[in-house]
């Protein structure tokens, strides 16, 4: 059996989660939410172990993340030697008694040209939104979650969680609880 621990620096709480055991989405997320959350309420100073997993266990159908491929235009940078020449003075016997010399060196100059690439853009699939970094199945229910764009919501201030159902502890409040 492993457990993995992340202590509350504002409560002194632990939270703990047993990860050789099989995770629900949900579980996972409200894991992820409470051990940042508590990171980013520590003093400097402190230093907060918490835990991110990686669970092989969540496939994409489960994450509820879909991979498209687009083609995009990207301009690259090509460098270019190219010879340019120089003028300097050197003394001379004549009148007047500087002389001019030239001389020839390769100076590099930066180009730009535009290649056609295919990138693979990872993206909430139908029917799920953005919430927190994490694609989390749409639900009008949530009457604490509002949505920015139609796929990218967020917790009304005050509230937290993966279905925006739980509120701030004592002493935080407004956006992520922050």
């Amino acid at each position: 059996r492993v457990l993995i621990f992340c202590r509350s620096f504002t409560t002194g709480r632990d939270s703990q989660i047993d990860a050789s055991a099989p995770l629900s989405l949900h579980r996972y997320i409200c894991w992820m939410l409470y051990c940042r959350i508590e990171c980013w309420k520590m003093w400097l100073g402190h230093l907060a172990v918490c835990g991110f997993l990686l669970l092989p266990s969540l496939s994409l159908a489960q994450n509820h993340t879909c991979h498209r491929t687009k083609t995009v235009e990207v301009r690259v940078a090509v460098p270019l030697q190219e010879p340019a020449t120089f003028r300097s003075y050197t003394w001379c016997l004549k009148v007047p008694p500087r002389c001019s010399k030239y001389t020839v060196v390769m100076r590099e100059r930066i180009t730009y040209e535009t290649e056609v690439r295919n990138e693979t853009v990872v993206e909430c699939c139908p029917g799920s939104v953005w919430l927190y970094n994490v694609c989390v199945p749409a639900c009008a229910a949530c009457a604490n979650m509002r949505c920015d764009t139609p796929r990218n919501c967020s917790c009304t201030p005050g509230y937290i969680g993966p279905q925006c159902n739980q509120t701030c502890e004592v002493g935080w409040w407004g956006d992520r609880c922050a």
